[in-house]
């Protein structure tokens, strides 16, 4: 018997969307041929009929770029000024968000080169992230008003680190984060943002919890 596909075999990523003083949440979709949408659920639509709306869409493919062999990532910043894709190797998409009461996104995106090639995954952190490693340094205050996305990676000696980058969206580049955590289990595979007023983040591994906010992780505990 033929069971119909999935939206997961479509849509291999996904994320939650909440706008600042939103009284929902909404559903950010990522197709495996590169088109993108967020959705929000309305009780009632334009018939009176519960109705599920696209609040906003647009194709991501580029014309050149080497797909992701470990699976597309997204990420979106607490704030809702941001979208990072990874697409494609040494390749960062990112959607600007526009200001104002509904979430829209900027008329264009921009690519941002990365370092790093196999990225195992992505979090925009939380505000309480953004000051904890010297506050008189350049890249703490830069951070302190511009998203930070944490990085997962591989290096070419299959050893796993997280590093931070602060994402400035007036001049579209990645500048150095706040901190990063070199040799992180070595089956580390999510990054979980803790949210304010700690900040941080949780990075899972095979076999322990680590939780990161400078340059060492400040407690971790085996599973």
């Amino acid at each position: 018997m033929l069971r119909p596909p999935s939206i997961c075999e479509f849509c291999p990523c996904c994320a939650r969307c909440t706008a600042q003083n939103a009284a929902k949440d909404l559903l950010l979709l990522l197709t495996e041929h590169y088109r993108f949408a967020v959705l929000e659920w309305c009780p009632s639509g334009p018939s009176g009929a519960p109705e599920l709306v696209t609040r906003a869409s647009c194709d991501v493919k580029d014309a050149i770029g080497r797909p992701v062999e470990a699976g597309q990532l997204a990420a979106v910043d607490p704030d809702c000024r941001a979208i990072a894709l990874h697409l494609y190797e040494g390749q960062l998409k990112i959607l600007q968000m526009e200001e104002g009461p509904a979430l829209q996104m900027a008329p264009e995106t921009f690519n941002l080169r990365l370092e790093e090639l196999a990225v195992i995954d992505i979090a925009f952190l939380a505000a309480g992230s953004r000051s904890s490693s010297g506050a008189g340094s350049s890249a703490a205050a830069a951070a302190a008003t511009n998203p930070v996305l944490a990085l997962l990676y591989e290096d070419n000696k299959h050893a796993r680190h997280v590093k931070t980058y602060t994402l400035n969206l007036k001049t579209r580049e990645l500048e150095d984060g706040p901190w990063s955590q070199a040799n992180v289990d070595a089956g580390s595979s999510k990054i979980i943002p803790v949210p304010h007023p700690l900040g941080g983040a949780i990075v899972v591994g095979e076999s322990v919890l680590s939780y990161f906010n400078t340059q060492h992780a400040t407690r971790s505990t085996q599973i």
